[in-house]
């Protein structure tokens, strides 16, 4: 599957949140934009947004798909709220032309990896589960004590994790070369700093300070070395608790009861907690509402080094994060889609706060980029991004020393994969053909970016 052109012709079915977010952005680096929603209104609002074609149609019906011009497609994305809807307009597209497509499903049982698929769904290029996504992040995070986001890079050998700085962490106070310097640590970059909800990608001189948001890239076996730096102490996780028996709250369970002693799981519904009882042999299942003191008391709340809030209700998830806050002695993780509850989350919200929403986003954007980009992680609402990159030979980057590179304002290039490994690089470091690279940039940086690998 590659789909890489300078600029392509993106049709998109369904506007909302994702699909908007990925018009919008899609549109701004300059290519074709085709997007069919069957809601006229959704239509109208992002006419301001997006240059491209926007009509209203059903995205089941191959005269809607013909009319908006999916025949000629280089990529279509189905990201309509019905996972009916992406699978058949992804098979018409492969009918009607040749496009990579590619759709998103919640569904479990529509997985890329199933042998079960039925042919016509086999012949969709990417099939994005946002729930995988989901499980997959609070995996990662829950394997790195004190992170607040976390995305690999390189089949999981460089880590990308995000930390809040405490007030009493050894880093604070001092400057990012000092630490490197007294630390003897070359193999790790702090690449960007988020302070009062602005992106500071930073140099040696940058002093860290408490509460600071910083994001770090390094080696996996360099992670054990690094973590002392952000926290003194860091205890292990015995016990953790997991609100809402949903395909997240099921599948998380799963993966933790290989690892934690005790995963307690709970919800207010008899159905799904039956039904979870049936799958999970390791994990306590116990029926109740998440959001009454006297239930997680029950629970044992106030013994629990880790709290985990995944149901599909936000709200509940909010109020039953602030009511744990005041019981557990260790971390508190909560899933939201909502763009709206994230102001009130970064104020009196969890430690972690886990969007399937952008995870579905860069997992699309790296599909459409397919090529040279290898992964894309998005991050704070669009702020920035993480992208892996391979050079083409043609890049202007290559055979040149970083120092004399001109990167755009915002951007910083914070790993090289040579052949003998990992490279944190420096101002001598010289870029070559067919590397892969790490880089981090802000939003208004990634476009500039793209035109030094295209």
């Amino acid at each position: 599957m590659s789909c890489y052109n300078q600029f392509m012709k993106i049709s998109i079915i369904g506007g909302g949140q994702v699909g908007s977010t990925i018009a919008k952005q899609l549109s701004y680096e300059g290519h074709d934009i085709t997007l069919i929603d069957s809601d006229s209104e959704i239509i109208r609002n992002l006419k301001s947004d997006v240059d491209g074609f926007l009509t209203v149609g059903n995205g089941m019906s191959p005269k809607d798909l013909l009319r908006a011009g999916f025949d000629e497609a280089d990529v279509v994305v189905g990201v309509s709220s019905k996972d009916e809807v992406n699978l058949l307009a992804a098979q018409w597209a492969k009918k009607m032309g040749n496009p990579v497509t590619i759709a998103r499903v919640r569904h479990p049982e529509y997985n890329s990896n199933s042998l079960d698929l039925p042919d016509g769904l086999k012949e969709i290029d990417r099939i994005i589960n946002p729930d995988n996504l989901t499980v997959q992040s609070i995996v990662r995070l829950v394997e790195t004590p004190g992170a607040n986001e976390a995305f690999d890079f390189n089949d999981g050998e460089i880590l990308l994790r995000g930390f809040i700085v405490p007030k009493d962490a050894p880093i604070v106070g001092k400057s990012l070369g000092h630490i490197r310097k007294v630390c003897d640590m070359d193999h790790f970059l702090v690449v960007a700093i988020i302070r009062d909800d602005e992106v500071i990608i930073p140099n040696g001189d940058d002093v860290i300070k408490p509460n600071d948001n910083i994001f770090v890239l390094l080696p996996k076996d360099a992670l054990p070395l690094f973590l002392p730096l952000i926290n003194r102490f860091v205890g292990d996780v015995n016990r953790v608790i997991i609100s809402g028996a949903t395909g997240v709250g099921i599948q998380l369970a799963l993966e933790l009861e290989k690892e934690i002693s005790q995963v307690v799981l709970i919800d207010s519904d008899i159905k799904r907690c039956e039904q979870a009882s049936e799958v999970l042999t390791h994990t306590q299942v116990m029926c109740g509402n998440s959001t009454q003191v006297n239930f997680l008391k029950e629970c044992r709340v106030d013994a629990s080094e880790l709290f985990i809030a995944v149901s599909k209700d936000y709200e509940k998830n909010l109020i039953t994060t602030l009511l744990a806050r005041q019981y557990v002695n260790g971390r508190i993780m909560m899933v939201t889609s909502n763009p709206d509850l994230v102001p009130i989350l970064n104020v009196v919200g969890p430690d972690v706060l886990i969007n399937p929403r952008l995870l579905t986003i860069g997992t699309i954007m790296e599909t459409i980029r397919q090529g040279r980009i290898l992964s894309v992680y998005k991050m704070r609402e669009q702020m920035a991004e993480a992208l892996e990159v391979v050079l083409p030979e043609h890049s202007p980057l290559v055979g040149k020393a970083l120092k004399t590179l001109k990167l755009p304002k915002g951007a910083i290039i914070g790993a090289v994969c040579k052949a003998d490994g990992m490279l944190i690089p420096t101002g001598e470091t010289v870029l070559g053909a067919k590397e892969r690279i790490v880089v981090f940039a802000t939003e208004t940086a990634i476009e500039q970016l793209e035109r030094l690998w295209r």
